[in-house]
């Protein structure tokens, strides 16, 4: 599960029909924007769901001041540089990645720039199909009609940008965002995904 959901029993009836009674393996938390009912979502599938965030969200930057966020089961702690991305396996073991199209496991990747500790789930789940469920990152905007990271709503849209730039080495072909539309590159040529990339970041680096 990327992200929580509202809690009730409408959310919890869809997530076990698809996952069985004893709900996902993991819930990744992309950033503290959309944490809320982490915690009921944990108590109702414990022991069995592990919570995924990033230390960068904490104190300071936990502007939700919510404090059971510092007890979820996988805190990451390393952070990505200006040169280089950071990735995870699910257990929370840092982990280098070496070919991005031949990867099999899911990873979570620090996409800092939205927030301090934003973070991105990459499944490459076969054939051409491979996704970036990339929280507040990047996504499409209906208003515009192009890709953008919210650059009113980002903590450091410098630091965005280059994380942008980074996100293109890792070969995705759809982004699933929390917000907006996913945008389905498969079958097109990947130069089309390059290029609407431009405006997000024109939009970061000029505010």
């Amino acid at each position: 599960m990327v992200d929580t959901p509202k809690y009730g029993s409408s959310a919890i009836q869809a997530v076990t029909s698809l996952t069985g009674p004893h709900g996902p393996d993991y819930m990744v938390l992309t950033h503290v924007d959309d944490t809320a009912d982490h915690q009921k979502w944990a108590d109702r599938f414990a022991p069995h769901l592990q919570r995924i965030f990033h230390s960068g969200d904490l104190g300071p930057h936990n502007w939700l001041g919510d404090t059971t966020l510092e007890d979820v089961e996988i805190l990451l702690e390393d952070a990505s540089s200006l040169d280089e991305l950071t990735v995870f396996s699910l257990n929370g073991t840092k982990r280098h990645v070496l070919d991005w199209a031949t990867l099999t496991e899911p990873v979570i990747i620090h996409t800092p720039g939205h927030s301090p500790g934003s973070i991105s789930l990459f499944h490459n789940a076969g054939a051409s199909c491979k996704i970036l469920f990339s929280g507040d990152t990047y996504a499409f905007s209906t208003r515009t009609n192009t890709m953008t990271g919210f650059p009113r709503y980002g903590h450091d849209r410098t630091l965005q940008a280059k994380t942008l730039e980074k996100l293109l080495d890792v070969n995705f072909t759809v982004v699933a965002p929390g917000h907006g539309h996913p945008r389905d590159y498969r079958g097109m040529d990947l130069q089309r995904r390059n290029e609407e990339l431009l405006p997000a970041l024109k939009e970061l680096r000029n505010g």
